[in-house]
């Protein structure tokens, strides 16, 4: 059944002092069963809050640029991912049952530890054939424990996939980036808020 898409469903900085960099998870949604409901799911240190219905592997664009299904599929609505280890980075993919570019398709608000509002940003889903897509990536100072992604396409639906994220560094804090010893001195960190895909920031 595919999203008929869904039919059915209707600064990397390198210093000798520097910690270790943790490797790279990542979420595909091969980890549950078909059919899963994703609100109150726990994946690998991630807990998924949905109020829209989301399914896993029910319907999906198939094998694309952002997504590979299984993935995870729904009509609209808001999901919010909170991390057990909080990040500072984070990258995944949305596919949009459409034809056509859709401005806009979805905001993610990133927040701290504090529940403090890290930013808030629009991500543009463009086409790329045969749907419009996108790919929100944040590379940052900021460490984020909530995630909140809020469709705005009143299409058919839209898949969520390849969530990937590296958990806090030893020592690392919610908001804080460490700095060893003194060649960490003078070393200025800016956030990248990058996207292949026309991710702006409002």
């Amino acid at each position: 059944m595919k999203l008929g898409f869904l039919a059915s469903l209707a600064l990397g900085v390198s210093l000798l002092t520097a910690p270790a960099a943790s490797a790279a998870t990542i979420i595909d949604f091969t980890e549950v069963a078909a059919g899963t409901p994703l609100d109150g799911l726990t994946i690998k240190g991630v807990t998924f809050a949905d109020n829209g219905g989301a399914l896993i592997g029910v319907g999906g664009p198939g094998s694309v640029t952002y997504v590979n299904d299984p993935s995870s599929v729904a009509i609209a609505g808001e999901v919010t991912m909170t991390f057990a280890a909080p990040t500072n980075n984070l990258s995944f993919g949305m596919a949009f049952s459409s034809h056509a570019a859709v401005p806009n398709a979805a905001s993610i608000s990133l927040f701290d530890s504090g529940s403090n509002l890290i930013g808030t940003f629009a991500l543009d889903a463009l086409l790329v054939d045969p749907f419009a897509e996108g790919q929100f990536i944040y590379n940052g100072p900021s460490f984020i424990k909530t995630a909140t992604i809020t469709t705005n396409f009143a299409g058919e639906g839209y898949a969520l996939d390849n969530i990937t994220f590296d958990a806090a560094p030893p020592g690392g804090g919610a908001n804080s980036v460490p700095l060893p010893l003194a060649t960490w001195a003078g070393l200025a960190l800016g956030a990248s808020i990058i996207s292949r895909r026309a991710l702006r920031k409002v």
